[in-house]
């Protein structure tokens, strides 16, 4: 893909800037998921521990 100029500011988006763009919306997408199966795991399993009682 060439280099695109953005229709909002005019400046020049590089085919850098959107990989580097996207690699963030995908690290930030990640870390949610992650909170919510931690979440999840801790209110609808209980641990060994917490069995045992």
């Amino acid at each position: 893909m060439e280099d695109e100029i953005c229709p909002h500011c005019g400046e020049i988006i590089t085919e850098k800037d959107r990989l580097d763009y996207w690699d963030k919306e995908f690290q930030k997408t990640q870390k949610r998921l992650k909170g919510i199966n931690a979440s999840e795991g801790t209110d609808s399993y209980p641990s060994k521990s917490q069995q045992a009682h």
